[in-house]
């Protein structure tokens, strides 16, 4: 796993297949997009050949009836004490925390970069979850 991966190698089955080489549960769900059901948290791997970009996205859903104000005050705490992941909300269909994170593979990437992000993006989204005192999230 130390070889550079090439630009033109970065693609959804050589992404799956790093994944996989590291023992990460990966899989292609039903629309087609890659995603690492891991530990309770559902990652989707989304790559953007044209920005040369690997996005590392996930959300969970907020308990009926918590308020806008308070869904915004959790995403900016989090914004503000962490880093590496950034932390949104969105309110369509149903209130949702969006946690993501985008890396440039722009001219290569060795596949343990890949890898080491995905473990770093998943420590900070679960311990970002951790910090639901309120209990804002919906655990369902």
């Amino acid at each position: 796993m130390n070889e550079i991966l090439a630009e033109h190698e970065v693609t959804t089955q050589r992404i799956r297949q790093l994944f996989e080489s590291a023992f990460l549960p990966i899989e292609i769900d039903e629309d087609g997009d890659l995603v690492v059901r891991d530990e309770g948290i559902n990652t989707f791997v989304m790559l953007d050949d044209d920005k040369k970009l690997i996005s590392f996205f996930t959300m969970w859903r907020f308990r009926e009836g918590v308020g806008e104000a308070d869904r915004t005050a959790f995403c900016n705490d989090l914004n503000d004490d962490l880093i590496l992941v950034r932390f949104s909300t969105r309110a369509i269909p149903r209130p949702r925390l969006i946690c993501d994170y985008q890396f440039l593979y722009e001219g290569g990437i060795l596949p343990h970069q890949v890898i080491y992000a995905y473990r770093t993006f998943h420590r900070v989204c679960a311990g970002a979850i951790r910090r639901d005192k309120d209990d804002l999230i919906d655990g369902d």
